[in-house]
């Protein structure tokens, strides 16, 4: 995972070095899978689709208490024809 990661820092214009540290550091810290939970919602009247993440970490024998796990998420939207539109992001 680390290695595809890395081998996709030189596509994209953003610095992954500090989700791989953070990533290592929890993927390695604690046992478990995440459950991810995603909602969307569509705004008619101001033309925004919005996607919302959230997840939880089941506890795990000896580890009760978990720290949220960094995912990447991959988007994009089509119009009628197929075609890509837009995409802007708003961490809120």
């Amino acid at each position: 995972m680390v290695f595809a990661i890395l081998s996709l820092y030189g596509f994209f214009d953003i610095d992954f070095l500090n989700f791989v540290t953070l990533w290592c550091k929890y993927r390695y810290s604690q046992a478990g899978t995440p459950i991810v939970k995603v909602t969307s919602f569509y705004n008619a009247e101001s033309r925004t689709f919005s996607l919302k993440f959230s997840q939880t970490v089941p506890p795990t024998p000896g580890q009760t208490v978990k720290e949220p796990m960094f995912i990447l998420v991959t988007a994009g939207l089509l119009d009628s024809s197929s075609k890509d539109m837009p995409l802007s992001s708003n961490k809120n």
